[in-house]
């Protein structure tokens, strides 16, 4: 019986890197966070108010959403 074949952390067995690929998860990231940027800065609740935890991490999510954006996609910065 031989003994199991360790490779590095990222590779299989062939020696192909395993990745899901940088760009994948910044559109999914673009995604998830331009979608709470949006609920958490357009949410008013029953009385036509804007809620405060709301706007505070809606704000959170867009100022990520930009910089993953312009820095990761655009690489403008």
């Amino acid at each position: 019986m031989s003994a199991p074949v360790r490779t590095p952390v990222g590779y299989n067995r062939s020696g192909v890197r395993l990745s899901w690929g940088g760009e994948v998860i910044d559109y999914v990231f673009l995604v998830v966070t331009g979608v709470i940027a949006y609920h958490g800065i357009t949410y008013r609740d029953e009385d036509g108010e804007s809620d405060t935890g709301h706007l505070l991490f809606g704000c959170i999510a867009l100022v990520f959403f930009l910089r993953v954006l312009l820095v990761d996609i655009l690489k403008l910065v």
